[in-house]
This record gives C-alpha cells, sequence and structure tokens, in this order.
C-alpha cells in the first residue's frame, strides 16, 4: 500500500488545483484510485467459476475457464497467479489443482491426476511451494510441489485422512487437520515434514485454522459445551485457549492485518474481537445470514458472503464499521468463496 500512499501525496495538489466542487467528488476519485481487488467463484455462466473484481465494481472479469466447477482460488504472496481447484469431469473423477495469472490468462494444470482428489492448495510464503491434500495414495495426505507443479513430495503418513494444509506467515510450520477417533484435530508440522506434533485435544471436531500475522498463534473453531466458539492453539502445542464466549456460537475466524482483532461470523451477524479476548462487538448492520468474513489487507474492509435468500449467495464487502456496505456480485444462485489480492 505503500505505493499508493505516496500517488495520492503527489495527486492531491493536483485535485486542489483542478477545484474539486464537492467532498463527494473528491471522495469518489480517491476511492477509485485506492480501489483494491478480489476474487471470489460465481455458478452465472454454467459451472462455478473465479471472477476478479475491483471492490468499486469496475474491472470484472472471468478468471478462470475449466470444464468443471471451481473451489476457493488463492492468491500467490506476490499477487501474480491464483491456484485453485477444479472437478476434472467425465469420463474421469476427481479434482485437479490449476493456476492462472489474474487476467485469465495462462492456466495451468499442476496435478493431471484423472480419478484422484488433489484439491486445496496453499501457497508458501515466498510463493515458490504449495502445500495440498491429495488421495493419489490410497487415503488423504498432505503434499508439497512446486508452484509450476513439479517435484510433488508427500509429507503425511499417518493412517488416519490428512488434508487442510496452511503455511504459517514466517514459513517454518504447516498447519494440518487429522482424524483422532473420528474427530478432526489439528496438526502442525515443518515444511519438509518433520517435527509432526498435536496441538489441539478438544475431543470434538475443531475446523478452519488460521495463523496470526505474525506466525505465533493459530484461531480456529470447534464446539464448546453448547456452542461452536473461538480457540487460539499455540504452533509449539503448549496451549489452547478459548478466544470467545459468545451464546449464539462463533466460528470461521479471519484476522486483521496488525494481528490485533478477529472477525467471526455468529447467528446473530458479524463480530469483531480483540486479541485478547475483549471488547467483542457484533458489526452494525450485519445480521445471521452474513458469513465467511475475511479482512482486506490494508485493514479498512471486510468482505463476506449474505445469503438472505437460502438459494442466492452473493459477495458483500463493507467498512469494519459496518459502514458503506455493497453487494460486490449482484448474481442469482452462487456467489461465494471472496479472497483479497495481497
Amino acid at each position: 500500500m505503500r505505493r499508493w500512499r505516496l500517488y495520492l501525496a503527489g495527486l492531491m495538489p493536483v485535485l486542489f488545483l483542478a477545484g474539486c466542487s464537492s467532498d463527494q467528488g473528491l471522495s469518489n476519485i480517491l476511492f477509485a484510485v485506492t480501489s483494491q481487488r478480489l476474487v471470489f467463484v460465481s455458478q452465472r455462466h454454467g459451472p462455478v467459476q473465479a471472477y476478479r473484481i475491483q471492490i468499486d465494481g469496475q474491472d470484472f472479469i472471468q478468471v478462470s475457464h475449466t470444464t468443471g466447477n471451481v473451489y476457493a482460488p488463492q492468491w500467490s504472496p506476490d499477487g501474480n497467479r491464483l491456484a485453485f481447484t477444479s472437478d476434472i469431469g467425465v469420463p474421469s473423477t476427481g479434482t485437479d489443482i490449476f493456476t492462472v495469472s489474474p487476467d485469465g490468462t495462462d492456466q495451468v494444470n499442476l496435478t493431471q491426476t484423472p480419478d484422484v482428489y488433489d484439491s486445496d492448495p496453499s501457497w508458501s510464503p515466498d510463493g515458490r511451494t504449495i502445500a495440498f491434500t491429495s488421495s493419489r495414495d490410497s487415503d488423504y495426505e498432505v503434499y508439497v510441489m512446486n508452484s509450476d507443479g513439479s517435484n510433488p513430495r508427500r509429507l503425511t503418513t499417518r493412517p488416519e485422512n490428512d488434508g487442510g494444509a496452511r503455511w504459517a506467515p514466517t514459513g517454518d510450520w504447516i498447519s494440518f487437520s487429522s482424524s483422532v477417533n473420528d474427530t478432526a484435530e489439528l496438526f502442525v508440522m515443518r515444511p519438509d515434514g518433520s517435527d509432526q506434533r498435536r496441538i489441539t485435544r478438544s475431543r470434538t471436531a475443531d475446523f478452519d485454522p488460521v495463523w496470526s500475522p505474525d506466525g505465533s498463534v493459530i484461531a480456529f473453531w470447534g464446539r464448546g459445551a453448547d456452542t461452536t466458539q473461538i480457540y487460539l492453539a499455540s504452533p509449539l502445542g503448549t496451549s489452547e485457549t478459548p478466544l470467545t464466549n459468545n451464546p449464539n456460537s462463533a466460528r470461521e475466524p479471519s484476522w486483521s492485518p496488525d494481528g490485533e482483532r478477529i472477525v467471526y461470523s455468529s447467528d446473530d451477524g458479524l463480530h469483531v474481537i480483540r486479541r485478547d479476548g475483549s471488547d467483542d462487538q457484533q458489526i452494525p448492520g450485519t445480521g445471521r445470514r452474513d458469513h465467511t468474513p475475511v479482512w482486506s489487507p490494508d485493514g479498512r474492509w471486510i468482505a463476506f458472503v449474505n445469503n438472505e435468500d437460502p438459494n442466492n449467495f452473493e459477495v458483500f464487502i463493507m467498512r469494519v464499521d459496518g459502514s458503506e456496505r455493497q453487494n460486490l456480485s449482484q448474481n442469482y444462485y452462487v456467489d461465494k468463496s471472496p479472497a483479497w489480492e495481497p
């Protein structure tokens, strides 16, 4: 964002010399200049595909072009590529992992494994490696490969299903989920598969681990006594503590860029809470049909999904205080899985 600040510093004298006639006009210009982009998946043209859009609604294009449905696109750390999972389609079954340029060109199938499920790609912080889940060795295991699809290698060897790998921002750990007594628990390991350790012992399923920006803690959600709540766990396996105590449940955590707050979804709307568990506040104007929140890299926006109509999922953005709520996708049926450009 530094380049935008420098650009704005140079732009401001020009705006005033041009005699901008109103604060609203200036606001619209600045909004366009600082516009960020995100991707989401949509069913608007048949199979679910990935689309890119600016937060001002401009520059809307289809990014992926596959014969099957596309799932959860993820930006590379430098913003130059997107990785996603797509169904292979008949006559084969299974899924493959693809990458594509954000302008929709140079789409590449990285895995090319008919009748195998390769899914859930996660970029390493340096963008050189992708962790993913694969069924190529009978059960589901965590693998890594080079970002061009070369040199795939298996990291987990547990007899239970393993998957959902997520890189720590520091690059020295990978978190993943594994079945323990038919319950999903969280583990971490080194990028070469060594030093595997279990970090949750809740005896109930744990979901959606997300690393803090400094890599010191993992937020996730799981079931408490009567409701789902968000917890924090050390990657060293030395602590596991509840963060929320929401009577309406808490799930789907997303960290603020500075690591000081978490936005999450609840049965009564979207909430923001501090890292130490204090100041849990519902975002004004949100309700039970708002979910899947994702904090923007500049800390000013939250993208989320709304389905007031149970058959219609739309991607929205809003300010952290709930203001400037906008429907970005504006299409009936499925629009979901928003992901911000780094």
